[in-house]
């Protein structure tokens, strides 16, 4: 079932709160399930009102995978398991639900959340370890590890290349190893770039609609465009609009779309935000193709002199 029908079933209402009021929890409740007051002792001591579910703010690009948790969990703990027990048990039914899905995969990969087996296949993370770092949650940065004892600069470093602290911020986020666009921005991976300063960096679609559909991107791995701080949403709107002109003055454009795409549902297909700015010609029909390294390096020097010559 849908966590979010499911919530409006039961008459249940989600609140957001602001990080610092929970979050040595991320999630609490207190619900009157089959006539049952469920609650785990967190929600006395946070004075969570009657058939409320308390998320941070921070995690609320998430919510869809922590409500299905939270409501498998009263479901569990409404059955008479203690709170570990019914954590136990949701925590199953939601990796057997979301597995393989990459936002929820994303979601499992931040420090506070990161469960017992992500730890683990961190070389030099054991057992032992890994549940003295689950121990010393909540963390605020990533350099807060070093303060769990057993953790040196090693470990920290093998910890900090897997996981995220989303206490520090947005734009943080970023799993370099998966995230293709990140690879691009650390120059890992080739990419026919036409533009690049301190903060936007724009290169050419390999797969474009037409030749010289560019993306511009965020250096900073920001996922959707509801996370993107708004001096960085303008930086990005405004090299966009560069790259629009360039492209059409270098390649006889008829028209340009701009385009910004946000979800899997939107279309989205790579989750790090990125504006695509495709030319079209009058008289030639839109048709997307992998493009040959020789056409786009072709194409970007010609976007690149044009951009040169605004200037």
């Amino acid at each position: 079932m849908d966590p979010g029908k499911e919530l409006g079933d039961l008459g249940y209402k989600v609140v957001f709160v602001p990080h610092e009021r929970i979050a040595d929890h991320i999630a609490c409740y207190r619900v009157n399930y089959r006539g049952k007051d469920i609650h785990p002792p967190a929600a006395d001591k946070l004075g969570i009102p009657l058939n409320e579910i308390w998320i941070s703010e921070l995690f609320r690009p998430y919510v869809r995978y922590i409500l299905f948790h939270e409501l498998r969990e009263i479901e569990y703990h409404a059955q008479g398991l203690d709170v570990r027990e019914a954590h136990v048990l949701a925590s199953r039914d939601e990796r057997e639900r979301f597995c393989g899905d990459p936002v929820w995969e994303e979601l499992n990969l931040e420090i506070n959340v990161a469960p017992l087996e992500k730890l683990l296949e961190v070389p030099g993370i054991g057992g032992t370890l890994a549940r003295r770092i689950m121990e010393h949650r909540p963390y605020w940065a990533m350099g807060e590890l070093l303060r769990v004892p057993g953790i040196g600069p090693e470990r920290y470093e093998a910890l900090s290349a897997r996981f995220w602290c989303i206490a520090e911020g947005r734009g943080y986020r970023m799993n370099r190893t998966n995230c293709a666009f990140c690879r691009i921005v650390e120059g890992k991976a080739p990419a026919s770039v036409v533009y690049e300063d301190d903060h936007v960096i724009a290169f050419l679609d390999i797969r474009p609609v037409n030749p010289g559909h560019t993306l511009v991107v965020p250096k900073l791995h920001y996922a959707y465009i509801w996370e993107l701080p708004g001096e960085e949403a303008a930086a990005i709107f405004a090299v966009a609009r560069e790259i629009a002109v360039a492209v059409r003055e270098a390649l006889g454009a008829d028209g340009i779309r701009i385009v910004q795409l946000n979800g899997r549902a939107a279309g989205q297909e790579i989750l790090h935000l990125h504006v695509h700015v495709i030319p079209y010609f009058a008289g030639k029909a839109a048709q997307r193709r992998a493009a040959t390294a020789e056409e786009s390096e072709w194409i970007a020097r010609r976007v690149r002199g044009h951009l040169r010559n605004r200037k």
